[in-house]
């Protein structure tokens, strides 16, 4: 009698990948925290601003603003924000993101920080540029939203980053979204050994 449960006896290989995906090469570790650093500058730039009109805003149409405040986005007697306060944080954050990125992401595959780096996304299967849903439900927000767990998400944005330090150079929220940063201008080296 056969085994329905039985591993098929069909060896398994790895498919080639596009030739256009052969050509990349992958970008300096510091190149990726650099732009990681600059986008984090830029990121929070644009959420000190939104908070402050905000502030701003509910000073004038709030009767006690600053409880609102303290309530929702201060720390309680845990120390943690509360949990409505963390998801608006996260939803302005994502909000200037995705302001501030949308357009070089559909573009070239680029944050700001990777455009002023010259690196880029690309899918790790063939090479190509990542879509923007792919990037931002994949890529961005599974870590992210992890990140807001009390200290498991902190181990889980430390093994984020570790995972850099692997051959393929490719941290877990590029394995979960099946991309990889490379050099958007490929070095001479590159292009001497391709040829």
């Amino acid at each position: 009698m056969e085994n329905p449960y039985q591993a098929s006896a069909v060896p398994v290989t790895k498919e080639p990948s596009a030739e256009s995906n052969a050509d990349l090469e992958l970008a300096p570790r510091g190149h990726r925290l650099g732009a990681a650093i600059l986008d984090s500058i830029f990121s929070g730039l644009f959420i000190v601003a939104v908070l402050f009109a905000a502030g701003f805003v509910s000073g004038i149409f709030l009767e006690d603003a600053e409880a609102f405040w303290l309530n929702n986005f201060g720390a309680g007697p845990s120390g943690q924000m509360s949990l409505l306060g963390g998801a608006l944080l996260m939803a302005v954050a994502l909000s200037g993101w995705l302001l501030i990125n949308g357009y070089f992401i559909v573009r070239n595959g680029q944050t700001l920080g990777k455009l002023i780096l010259k690196i880029k996304m690309v899918r790790a299967d063939s090479g190509a540029l990542p879509s923007l849903p792919r990037v931002v439900f994949l890529r961005f927000l599974p870590v992210n939203l992890v990140a807001l767990i009390p200290l498991v998400g902190n181990l889980i944005l430390l093994a984020d980053a570790l995972f850099i330090f692997g051959d393929e150079r490719r941290c877990l929220h590029d394995r979960i979204a099946g991309t990889r940063v490379v050099l958007a201008v490929p070095s001479v080296a590159a292009s001497q050994v391709a040829a």
